[in-house]
């Protein structure tokens, strides 16, 4: 409930996810693989309905503008505001290409 609130206030929190998850997974660890998978989906979707109550009032007025703008992934970052990517040339960095190997890095570890 609580990773969902901070979920609902900065996105970046997704971050923690895969971790969270290990955790769930680690926290019935002397129970049956059932009764851990379980109570995972069960924590899961606590944060999923968590979410869902918080974005009703969007979902229901704008729904299309309030999905869009909550996963922006076709946004574009500004080259002066990377760290870990400038040994890559400007135009490289901006090229759609590249971000969307990257998303696709991101979304596949």
């Amino acid at each position: 409930f609580v990773f969902s609130l901070a979920v609902s206030i900065k996105m970046n929190i997704l971050l923690f996810a895969p971790g969270l998850l290990l955790l769930l997974l680690q926290t019935y660890s002397g129970r049956s693989r059932t009764y851990q998978i379980r109570n995972t989906i069960l924590c899961l979707s606590i944060c999923a309905i968590t979410q869902l109550i918080l974005g009703y009032p969007f979902l229901t007025t704008y729904p299309e503008a309030y999905l869009r703008k909550a996963f922006e992934f076709d946004r574009s970052f500004f080259y002066i505001w990377t760290v870990n990517w400038k040994f890559l040339s400007e135009e490289l960095f901006l090229n759609k290409k590249f971000a969307l190997l990257l998303l696709t890095g991101h979304l596949s570890t």
